[in-house]
């Protein structure tokens, strides 16, 4: 492999899906050679879109071959999303938590709980049932509603508070008390 207008090609083919992008060349001892001028374009073509470079070479030192990367240059940070990604993520991905927050990230959880609390503040009363046919994010509809009955009673799904009434769960929202009303 030889620092190339190819290799810089596949580099730059790169550069949309990685944050990083380096190539990595053997270096070659000229013997008081100059660098080609072809060779100088591509390295001035590199720093200038943000491909860093490396070169590898090894060298016989003290009755044995040792092995050395260099880097030449460093690569510029891009933090390139394909638009496909960034259409597929669900708002609450692409919003970063305030500094000093504990968790403030989407997970698929949350957002099962967040559309429990919206069905729930809907139609109060509702059943278990009737939520669980809304979506969730259990292996089955048992195992959820086993689950998030443990959930809800324990305060881990906010806004929501279960009864049990004979033998179905229903489900009330929480009444929130306003900070500071006496």
């Amino acid at each position: 492999m030889s620092f190339s207008a190819s290799l810089v090609e596949q580099a730059w083919y790169w550069k949309r899906w990685a944050n990083f992008v380096h190539i990595a060349v053997p270096k070659y001892r000229l013997r008081g050679k100059r660098e080609s001028s072809g060779s100088r374009v591509l390295r001035a073509f590199c720093r200038d879109k943000g491909i860093g470079g490396m070169s590898a070479k090894t060298d016989f030192y003290d009755g044995e071959w040792v092995s050395a990367i260099a880097h030449d240059w460093g690569a510029n940070f891009q933090r390139n999303v394909p638009s496909t990604l960034r259409e597929a993520l669900h708002p609450g991905m692409k919003r970063v938590g305030v500094a000093g927050s504990q968790g403030t990230y989407w997970t698929p959880w949350k957002e099962m709980c967040h559309s429990w609390l919206h069905h729930v503040k809907k139609n109060p009363g509702c059943t278990i049932k009737e939520v669980i046919e809304t979506g969730h994010t259990y292996a089955s509809d048992a195992s959820c509603r086993a689950n998030m009955v443990q959930h809800i009673e324990a305060g881990r799904v906010p806004g929501i508070r279960c009864e049990k009434m004979g033998r179905q769960w229903l489900l009330f929202p929480t009444e929130v008390e306003e900070q500071g009303a006496k």
